[in-house]
């Protein structure tokens, strides 16, 4: 049995910034938890340090636009970039107020979440590229 729900694309264009950043949001959650209780269980000398200011905010970068790949009625590519494009915004506002509170505990999510927003740009596959035989 297959379940297949297709959204019409209006509501998947509304969708596309709501998916970008509760993607965000879960991932870095679900990925510190879990990076924590590694940590914890293996008793690492990086600590819990690592998994949260480092893997975690990575992977939710990427992961943030890795869901507008597979939200995007079409023009991947576009859409991917205009939401990073706002991302970075983000993350420019936030490294302005990290320089007030000058810790490196402030600068690592910023600097690996655009790190990774960069790795998921550059994986976006637009579906409306076909290849030509040679």
């Amino acid at each position: 049995m297959s379940f297949n729900i297709n959204p019409p694309d209006w509501l998947r264009w509304i969708l596309l910034p709501v998916a970008s950043i509760g993607t965000y949001v879960v991932a870095n959650f679900l990925v510190g938890i879990v990076g924590s209780l590694l940590d914890f269980l293996s008793r690492s000398p990086w600590g819990s340090n690592f998994s949260t200011h480092v893997v975690a905010p990575g992977i939710a970068g990427y992961s943030a636009i890795a869901v507008i790949d597979s939200v995007a009625p079409a023009g991947r590519a576009s859409a991917a970039l205009a939401v990073a494009g706002c991302w970075m915004f983000v993350f420019g506002a936030a490294t302005f107020f990290a320089f007030l509170n000058p810790s490196w505990a402030t600068f690592l999510p910023i600097i690996f979440s655009v790190v990774g927003l960069v790795n998921g740009l550059m994986g976006v596959n637009d579906s409306n590229r076909q290849l030509v035989p040679l």
